[in-house]
């Protein structure tokens, strides 16, 4: 599984990492903590997007950063070497082929469901399927319940895509009545996602 493949390249990398490195590492979040920090730098894909914002004044952090990286680099090639994917693998690989060997099923109707969670490579690999203006698809979302940051969503695309099937001709719909919350709660969401979502969404207010 993936823990125990990680685990063998990380025991191994661990060995190459400037000693001096690794003591400030350990110094700074603690010995025990420093696999654990390699993992989730791992995780969160440093090798090809950013972890989190760094001060170029912190050495320290950029040279985990890059080291992280790295052992992305590493475990990829080990992955390969066992004929082995992650999710992500599996995504970036099927894009390529899509764009070597064109589309090879013809769908009616492409309907996506929860949009707002849907990443950019995700979407490349769909915009195949959906027909050349997109008239095969039907979208539903709430950019206002992203919650899949971590696994590369951006809740830009989904304005992005709205806008151009608009451009397109295509209908766009505001689902705006609320059938399950009081109005108490109602008038509360109201105030929170004017107040969150206004400037960044165009917050639409529910009924």
């Amino acid at each position: 599984d993936f823990s125990s493949e990680f685990g063998e390249v990380l025991h191994a990398f661990l060995e190459t990492v400037n000693p001096h490195f690794l003591a400030d590492l350990a110094f700074a979040f603690g010995r025990r903590n420093t696999p654990a920090l390699f993992r989730s730098l791992y995780v969160a894909r440093v090798d090809n997007r950013p972890f989190i914002p760094l001060p170029e004044t912190n050495p320290l952090l950029s040279r985990l950063v890059t080291e992280a990286a790295r052992l992305a680099v590493l475990f990829r090639e080990h992955l390969r070497s066992k004929s082995l994917f992650t999710f992500d693998d599996l995504e970036t690989e099927a894009e390529k082929m899509l764009l070597s060997e064109g589309t090879p099923y013809a769908f009616r109707y492409v309907l996506i469901d929860e949009f707002q969670d849907t990443s950019r490579l995700q979407w490349k690999i769909l915009r195949y399927f959906c027909g050349p203006k997109f008239e095969k698809l039907f979208a539903v979302g709430d950019p206002k319940q992203s919650i899949y940051g971590f696994r590369h969503a951006d809740i830009r695309l989904f304005t992005e895509v709205s806008d151009e099937l608009v451009s397109y001709g295509r209908p766009r719909f505001f689902l705006s009545t609320n059938f399950r919350s009081t109005p108490a709660l109602i008038h509360a969401f109201n105030r929170f996602g004017k107040a969150q979502f206004q400037e960044t969404l165009g917050f639409q207010p529910m009924e």
